[in-house]
């Protein structure tokens, strides 16, 4: 388990892609909002808590990956994401509720 300050992403306005496979999250770093370039966010294998809704604000992604997550809903605000192409719940066995505006195409 890995704690991030809310402030670990608020310079990092450049990044394309991060991949932060097995860490463990009570909730994600507010600043991830900054990541305005963000084009590839990967979760595999996280434990993110309940509440991923900020992940909403990243508009220039194209590829979420939450493979093996312990994801229990995908909040409606992924929705937001126009650019996704790509958003993978693969063996997210915890997973129970899709919102429909989500995935509205």
């Amino acid at each position: 388990s890995l704690t991030l300050s809310d402030e670990f992403f608020r310079e990092a306005t450049n990044l394309k892609v991060i991949d932060l496979t097995y860490m463990q999250f009570s909730s994600l770093p507010s600043s991830i909002c900054h990541l305005t370039s963000l084009n590839t966010l990967c979760l595999d294998h996280c434990k993110l808590g309940d509440d991923i809704t900020i992940i909403g604000g990243l508009r220039t992604l194209e590829i979420l990956s939450l493979l093996r997550s312990d994801i229990r809903i995908v909040p409606e605000e992924i929705g937001q994401l126009v650019k996704l192409k790509l958003l993978d719940v693969s063996w997210c066995t915890k997973l129970k509720t899709f919102h429909p505006e989500c995935c509205q195409v």
